[in-house]
């Protein structure tokens, strides 16, 4: 059974934001001003707003697509006088809304896994505990993956093995019998195939078959980074 579905892409929304707002509500200046690692342009503030800013603005009719790079920094700025609290207010009062359209199948799973990405990143950005949730982590990597092998079959290369025997996690990313397999921890294949982790720490992962070709597609979004990420 897919770990996707309208109803599991509501409930992990659902229980990352409260997550998120546990963990960042009584953050004090100098914590809000923190970089985050994974997403080294913002701050704490900018990564809060950004969160805040999607369903506000779906809600709203200002948004009706995956906002582009100009419109995500657009969002941030013209929320950057507000203060934390007051951008939780609003990611509150648009989550509502937002289930509902998840529940109908109007909200695609990539927007609940935005969340759980970055809720990681406020993690690392405020040396908490790592995302400790066994669905979230699943549906995550397992919604990255389908990613990951959309960039193989673009790249004509053959199938690639995301694997975690400790976990019980198998992706096949690509058609056909894989011609290589990383294996690392489920925890760790989420983190990279995000982009936060370099292409030296990718490298770096158990490997069978030729690494090479895959480090150019390991990461949904783009090129790995050069510089390591820790978190």
């Amino acid at each position: 059974m897919s770990v996707i579905t309208p109803e599991t892409i509501a409930a992990l929304y659902e229980q990352a934001h409260e997550r998120v707002v546990h963990l960042v509500h009584d953050l004090d200046e100098d914590a809000a001003g923190r970089q985050v690692p994974g997403t080294p342009d913002w701050n704490v503030h900018d990564l809060v707003a950004h969160l805040a800013a999607i369903p506000s603005d779906i809600v709203a009719g200002r948004l009706t697509g995956v906002p582009d790079q100009d419109q995500r920094r657009a969002q941030v700025e013209a929320r950057r006088d507000r203060s934390i609290n007051e951008l939780l207010g609003d990611w509150s009062e648009a989550v509502g809304p937002i289930l509902e359209l998840a529940r109908t199948g109007l909200i695609p799973a990539p927007m609940t896994i935005d969340v759980i990405t970055h809720e990681q990143d406020l993690r690392g950005a405020l040396h908490a505990a790592h995302l400790d949730d066994d669905a979230a982590l699943r549906f995550a990597v397992t919604g990255y993956s389908m990613g990951v092998a959309r960039r193989v079959k673009t790249a004509a290369l053959p199938a690639l093995r995301l694997h975690d025997p400790a976990r019980g996690f198998d992706a096949t990313c690509g058609d056909g019998e894989p011609a290589a397999t990383v294996t690392a921890s489920e925890f760790e294949l989420f983190r990279a195939v995000a982009g936060r982790r370099s292409r030296a720490q990718v490298a770096a992962f158990d490997w069978t078959g030729d690494r090479t070709p895959y480090l150019e597609v390991f990461c949904v979004f783009g090129p790995l980074p050069e510089m390591d990420i820790s978190d």
